[in-house]
């Protein structure tokens, strides 16, 4: 097939992931949210990204899944191929970003046509189920690897300090090591977004989420106690709590209302009539 009745045939479906810097990941561990397996992985060489896809020749089809870490917090990544000669005039790309709203990632796609005039545009071939996903995992690991460090610091300190014990300090620290522990590994058992199960596994990741917060705030205050430093250190501590504490909250409650808002916008779609209303494909508005 010539490259020009490639682009006038070729149908596509796109995905793309964006991973914390943090997440060490390979072909081989790299999951998508529906599930999605593809024939073909590789490791790419640069950008630290992972491209995989399944080619079905008798329809024209290829799906594709492009796994990348943005350079930046809140940064984009790309993925484009152009099927009519090198460089990037003539490209096809897709962009996936956070939107600077509501942190939701989303896809755009762009036909590159020149370098003057870059902006959002249809592609010369069929693009849908464009997805975009973000991956929280990368921080939560980095979390507890800092977790770790402190509970080993604990022990250090404690083994060197023979006679003195700070019973509270040291039952909560085991206690937060217990429950990180619990959290990391109950990432390997959470079930896909449609199971039955899904929303009491997020009511228990929240709850023990929220309780290794609290606790963890305790136990620094704990530690004051115990050192009896200078009043500003732990007036300081206590205003980066507070502010922490109250834009946590703000992005919280945005969350739940974009949640309830979309929540309210399926309920009230019409019935398309299209295998049973369930399973069509949705194309993300560009």
């Amino acid at each position: 097939m010539s490259p020009s009745s490639a682009a006038a045939f070729l149908r596509f479906t796109f995905w793309t992931l964006l991973i914390s810097p943090a997440v060490s990941l390979t072909c081989s561990t790299q999951k998508f949210n529906k599930n999605q397996v593809f024939s073909t992985c590789i490791d790419l060489p640069s950008l630290s990204s992972y491209l995989h896809f399944t080619y079905d020749s008798p329809i024209a089809t290829l799906s594709v899944a492009f796994v990348a870490t943005p350079p930046k917090s809140g940064g984009w990544i790309a993925w484009a191929i152009n099927p009519k000669a090198n460089g990037m005039v003539g490209s096809q790309a897709l962009v996936a970003y956070k939107n600077s709203t509501t942190g939701v990632p989303v896809v755009r796609t762009y036909d590159i046509s020149s370098y003057s005039s870059i902006v959002p545009k249809d592609l010369s071939f069929v693009v849908w189920d464009k997805t975009a996903e973000s991956r929280s995992d990368g921080s939560l690991i980095s979390g507890y690897a800092i977790g770790v460090a402190g509970w080993g610091t604990g022990l250090k300190l404690g083994s060197e300090s023979p006679g003195i014990m700070y019973s509270g300090h040291r039952n909560i620290g085991i206690a937060l090591f217990v429950l990180a522990t619990v959290q990391i590994f109950a990432l390997f058992l959470r079930p896909n977004k449609d199971h039955k199960y899904r929303f009491y596994w997020n009511i228990y990741h929240h709850g023990v989420g929220y309780a290794v917060l609290v606790l963890g705030i305790l136990n620094v205050f704990k530690g004051f106690d115990i050192l009896n430093p200078d009043r500003k250190w732990k007036l300081a501590y206590m205003i980066i709590i507070i502010a922490l504490g109250a834009i946590s909250f703000l992005l919280e409650a945005i969350t739940w209302v974009v949640v309830l808002k979309r929540k309210s916008g399926k309920s009230n779609k019409p019935y398309d009539g299209y295998n049973n209303g369930q399973g069509g494909r949705q194309t993300l508005a560009t």
